[in-house]
This record gives structure tokens, C-alpha cells and sequence, in this order.
């Protein structure tokens, strides 16, 4: 399960290392108390991965190498696992719904993302003006 980030509120993160030496950093920020952004960020050195949001705060754009697909699925898993204990955990006012947002930094990425989270109900949408991927928790 993700780790709440005291620097940050409303952050919660995990970092993993995988067999290939690479390691990926996933980062959800809530806004507003009902809409989420999901940043990845993978890399080969935990150093830079870890920091790459404070040192590129202004900027979207991140190389992910060439990692291959286990840290898309794993960060898709860990996504997965969050959205299904929102709804216990995380209070929203007047029980709106939450909305989960996912920009990729060009269209070959968007694809890639459309094609792993379309699977747990991820639809295209958009968000801030660029194509986005949104999902829509419903709150009881």
C-alpha cells in the first residue's frame, strides 16, 4: 500500500527496484478533496527518481528508458489497490465523487497507459486542456 508523504499533504507514494535495476516512483496528489493526479516516475538511480518531482515541479516531461512493461504494471497494480480502499479511507465532502486523472507525456505513452488502465475502467477524457485518462470513483 502506498506511504503518505509528510512533505507534501495529500501525498501518498511508493518506490520499488526492479529486477532490472531500475526503479519507479508513483505519486498521487489529491486536489480539492474529490480529483487525484498520478505522476510515474521510473528511472535508474533511486537518487533521481525520488527527487524528480521536487527538481521538475514546472515540468511534465520524463524519459522512463527503456525499463520495460514491469513497472507500468506494477504501478498499474498499485494504483489499482488504492482506488479500491479510497472509498473506506478517504473522506470527501458531501460524498462526491472522485475523479483520477493520467496525462502522458506524448501520444505513444497516452496509448501504453489507455491500453493497461482501459483493463480497471479507465476512460480517455480531458484534463487541463491535453487528452487525459480519467476513471470516476462513486461514493456511497
Amino acid at each position: 500500500m502506498l506511504k503518505r508523504n509528510h512533505n507534501y499533504q495529500n501525498c501518498w507514494y511508493d518506490t520499488k527496484k526492479f529486477d532490472s535495476g531500475f526503479f519507479a516512483r508513483i505519486e498521487i496528489f489529491e486536489f480539492e478533496d474529490s480529483w487525484y493526479t498520478v505522476t510515474l516516475s521510473i528511472g535508474k538511480k533511486k537518487k533521481k527518481v525520488n527527487g524528480y518531482f521536487e527538481a521538475n515541479s514546472d515540468s511534465n516531461t520524463l524519459t522512463t528508458n527503456k525499463s520495460g512493461i514491469e513497472p507500468l504494471v506494477w504501478a498499474k497494480n498499485t494504483l489499482a489497490d488504492f482506488i479500491l480502499h479510497i472509498k473506506d479511507y478517504i473522506w470527501s465532502p458531501k460524498n462526491y465523487p472522485i475523479h483520477f486523472f493520467i496525462v502522458g507525456d506524448d501520444n505513444r505513452r497516452n496509448k501504453v497507459y489507455k491500453w493497461g488502465l482501459g483493463k480497471i475502467g479507465f476512460t480517455e477524457g480531458i484534463f487541463r486542456g491535453r487528452k487525459a485518462l480519467h476513471y470516476k470513483v462513486e461514493r456511497k
